[in-house]
């Protein structure tokens, strides 16, 4: 091999290729990936904040059914009243003593229960108890009632509303025919109009006993004297 010092120097001279520049262009590409990934994790942040906030909160304020605060309506006590109320009002286990729909909710709740006549007010107390001012119904008239072959001594009110069994009927006046029908319910008015008129007339004039007769009614007092009332 003949050495061509010609050769030499331009292999000398041969350069090694420059690295390529740093391109700030595909960097830039990135970013807004990036941004919407960070976004998504700092969102995540404070969603998960937000929600152990809200449950913390509604802990705080709720209140079991089962402590509410109420007046009692005769021969019953506190948790069985509420528990009657809860199911007969479909409430749940707990209520929010900041919701604002809370009063109303409880409201329509107390009303369906029997004893009830009506709510007076609905507060929430300075130590976040909720309390439920209730007016009760008042037996006026004793009504014997067949069921099922079985004769069963009933309270109604004044306007004629069948009260909860166990309510006590020995110093009622008696309305002395039996009623046999099979619609009557708790808390609603009594389906016959004789009984709503007959605790009408009992309220007026105080007696042991009232039948109804072919032209009125007649009552009888604790002395036995009668009362007749040739009218509807």
């Amino acid at each position: 091999m003949v050495y061509n010092p010609g050769m030499a120097k331009k292999a000398r001279k041969k350069k090694s290729p420059k690295p390529e520049p740093f391109r700030w262009q595909r960097l830039l590409r990135l970013l807004p990936a990036v941004a919407v990934v960070g976004g998504l994790f700092a969102g995540l942040h404070w969603l998960t904040q937000q929600a152990g906030a809200s449950v913390a909160a509604k802990e705080r304020y709720a209140v079991p059914v089962a402590d509410l605060r109420v007046n009692t309506p005769p021969h019953t006590n506190s948790a069985k009243f509420l528990t009657e109320v809860r199911l007969l009002g479909n409430l749940p286990e707990a209520v929010s003593s900041v919701d604002p729909a809370t009063p109303t909710q409880l409201a329509d709740a107390f009303r369906k229960h029997p004893w009830v006549e009506g709510v007076s007010a609905v507060t929430v107390e300075a130590d976040g108890g909720v309390r439920i001012e209730l007016r009760f119904r008042s037996p006026v008239l004793a009504v014997r009632w067949n069921q099922f072959g079985v004769v069963n001594t009933r309270a109604v009110t004044l306007s004629g509303v069948l009260l909860p069994t166990g309510v006590e009927t020995a110093n009622l006046p008696v309305l002395t025919t039996v009623r046999t029908v099979t619609d009557a319910a708790d808390g609603r008015p009594w389906p016959e109009p004789d009984v709503k008129r007959a605790a009408e007339l009992v309220s007026r004039h105080p007696c042991k006993t009232i039948e109804r007769t072919r032209t009125g009614w007649r009552l009888i007092d604790a002395n036995g004297e009668p009362l007749v009332i040739n009218a509807p």
